[in-house]
């Protein structure tokens, strides 16, 4: 994964030595905010026709996805029935987060 920082590394990497990361309970993404706060941003590539592939992209849609699970109010809303400035937040925070082309 690449990164627009200094460091080619992912600096939240883990090693052998720490405890597994857990499965269950919800997924926070707390390695994207980390990266955010450090300004380190992992760079989303694209194949030729435009759709995203690599580490970062799947990294970049599961930090989408939490965004929509916790600000998006539960309902029976479908996302094409949201306001237009709630998902224009959505899209910012995951700017902030990712360099996406």
């Amino acid at each position: 994964m690449r990164f627009t920082s200094t460091s080619e590394k992912d600096p939240i990497s883990t090693t052998f030595d720490e405890k597994p990361i857990s499965t269950c309970g919800i997924n926070t993404m707390s390695r994207a905010v980390k990266r955010k706060i450090q300004k380190i941003n992992p760079v989303v590539e694209y194949k030729k026709r435009g759709r995203p592939h690599g580490k970062a992209a799947v990294e970049m849609q599961s930090y989408i996805s939490v965004l929509a699970r916790t600000r998006v109010p539960f309902g029976d809303k479908q996302w094409t029935q949201l306001p237009k400035d709630m998902k224009e937040q959505i899209w910012k925070a995951g700017e902030m987060c990712y360099v996406i082309g």
